[in-house]
């Protein structure tokens, strides 16, 4: 054993406190590697910033009592949820002084830590994982003049879909499924496979809707998520081809879209809780602006009947955010799966 491996040991227990934070899941994979209910506090210098897509990384370096360097990574959300709470490529540089508060490994010699809050030397906050912390809701940014135009879906809406899975009435296969679902390695986001809708539509990142008069195109910043809902009058193709997102058809009430889709894959794990999509899954959505015209109203009803004894339903709200624009990064494998070398 290895001097190194004994002060990150030492240090690690040390440094680390017990908090009465209520933790909630990762929202790429389960949050199993780490101890959420407990916080390392400390300073420490940026040695390396890591601009990745779903995570990114940033390696630091600080001293424990004895005065040795201890080596640790901190793991952060992915750039398209870190973007709408002010960070960008160039919000760390190599050198920076830094205040970090993260949570441990449970593996006291693992050195990746999941990384909460990083504080600048001006005082400047940034939080690496806002879905673990907190949702921040910007004001004066105008009003939407109708469903088009850039939105961000609220953390809480996709906090309240995976709350509420224990709720859920399932099928024995359903149960089955459910408990051989192994959200470290089955997650498909480590395999840079984004969630299927309804889940992909309450995912903190944000969309673009664009209204092209016979169609409506929906792009969401996460893994090249787009969505076609055709409004021309047409039905789905019967035996027509199955796709992570299905086919979508739609319609206007009173200046509200309503769509309906189907032909789901069946073969993604992307769904919902460890579900894949069956071969009957069928969503009902609506969107609907609200009356100040700052924020979209989007609500569900899924049928799964292979998986599902009784209808899911959800909703949530989307910010109406024309300052962000499309963050232009691909899923990167290494970094998708590199949490998976704190379990080892």
């Amino acid at each position: 054993m290895t001097n190194a491996y004994q002060t990150t040991i030492a240090w690690l227990a040390a440094v680390v406190f017990a908090t009465t934070f209520n933790p909630t899941a990762n929202a790429h994979h389960s949050d199993s590697p780490f101890d959420k209910s407990k916080f390392l506090s400390f300073d420490a210098t940026v040695v390396e910033f890591e601009w990745k897509n779903p995570h990114v990384f940033v390696q630091v370096e600080t001293l424990d009592d004895d005065g040795n360097v201890v080596k640790l990574q901190l793991e952060g959300d992915g750039i398209p949820i870190l973007i709408p709470h002010s960070w960008s490529r160039d919000s760390l540089k190599v050198g920076d002084k830094i205040r970090v508060e993260a949570n441990p490994p449970r593996i006291a010699a693992r050195r990746s830590l999941l990384g909460r809050t990083i504080t600048m030397e001006d005082g400047t906050v940034l939080d690496l994982n806002p879905m673990s912390n907190r949702s921040i809701t910007p004001s004066n940014l105008g009003v939407a003049s109708g469903l088009t135009g850039t939105w961000l879906p609220r953390w809480e809406s996709f906090r309240g879909l995976t709350a509420g899975r224990d709720s859920w009435s399932y099928t024995d296969e359903g149960l089955r499924v459910t408990a051989a679902y192994n959200n470290l390695t089955d997650s498909p986001q480590a395999h840079c496979v984004p969630f299927s809708a309804p889940r992909i539509m309450v995912y903190a990142v944000h969309a673009d809707i664009e209204d092209l008069t016979d169609r409506v195109l929906i792009n969401i910043d996460w893994m090249s998520v787009e969505r076609m809902v055709y409004t021309d009058g047409r039905d789905h193709p019967k035996d027509g081809e199955r796709t992570l997102q299905g086919h979508t058809i739609g319609r206007w009430e009173d200046n509200a879209l309503v769509m309906d889709t189907t032909l789901f894959s069946e073969d993604s794990m992307a769904g919902l809780g460890g579900l894949p999509s069956g071969p009957s899954k069928r969503i009902e959505e609506r969107m609907s602006l609200s009356d100040d015209r700052k924020t979209l109203n989007y609500q569900f009803v899924l049928e799964d009947p292979k998986y599902l004894i009784e209808p899911i339903t959800g909703s949530g709200v989307w910010d109406y955010r024309p300052d962000l624009k499309s963050s232009g990064t691909e899923c990167d494998l290494e970094s998708a799966q590199r949490y998976l070398e704190s379990v080892k």
